[in-house]
């Protein structure tokens, strides 16, 4: 009722004060008002469990180079998801962290029997495939991408989830332009944003429009 009201006010007004490109104008935003905005479409839903990620690389020499890039990335994953209410709870990345840092044989521990411990329902699993990030030329400019595979594994099903067994997922974010930043902390923090944004688009859709346009991440 008060969208219909709204909208013969509008109206009326484009006759009173006539013009064609008023006209033009109100019927554009009618138009804009009553049609739902367009959404990306996710792949898999994570409402209402609880959820933890598990990040890994696939490499011991990828984690070596970059020791903080696991926490790093879990982290700005984890607000991610919590920011669009992708699941019901998702644990601390810091929790999971001193959990590994606590437990000596916490590399050879399953996925299950790492989310059975904290008792979530579902462990997003993320194994980081390859990690670059270098200052270019400019000297506020830096080069980056970062790859990984991701799979969702349900701990009282003991079996994964999404994709289909056997495959993951993989996720890419690059930088052909260059990130402008005042030094490398600040170009991590958009390229790693970059990669939680596709990934959360895995689990929830974004409006189209307001994802970035001509940004320095792809």
């Amino acid at each position: 009722m008060r969208n219909f009201a709204l909208l013969s006010v509008v109206v009326l007004a484009s006759l009173v004060l006539g013009g064609c490109g008023l006209l033009s104008y109100v019927t554009e935003k009618t138009f804009q008002m009553f049609t739902p905005p367009q959404k990306t479409r996710p792949s898999y839903s994570l409402k209402g469990k609880s959820i933890l990620l598990l990040v890994d690389t696939a490499t011991e020499e990828v984690s070596s180079r970059h020791p903080g890039m696991k926490f790093a990335l879990a982290k700005t994953i984890a607000k991610e998801l919590s920011d669009r209410k992708a699941a019901r709870t998702i644990v601390n990345p810091r929790d999971v962290l001193a959990f590994a840092q606590s437990r000596p044989g916490f590399a050879r521990m399953g996925v299950v029997e790492i989310g059975a411990a904290f008792e979530v329902d579902q462990v997003v699993q993320i194994v980081v495939n390859g990690y670059y990030l270098e200052r270019m030329q400019a000297a506020d400019s830096y080069a980056g991408r970062v790859s990984l595979e991701l799979r969702v594994v349900d701990v009282k099903a003991r079996r994964q989830v999404y994709p289909d067994m056997g495959q993951g997922r993989m996720v890419e974010v690059r930088s052909p332009s260059g990130i402008q930043a005042e030094g490398r902390s600040e170009a991590e923090k958009v390229l790693l944003g970059g990669l939680a944004r596709k990934v959360s688009m895995i689990f929830v859709p974004y409006v189209v429009e307001k994802l970035p346009r001509g940004a320095e991440i792809q």
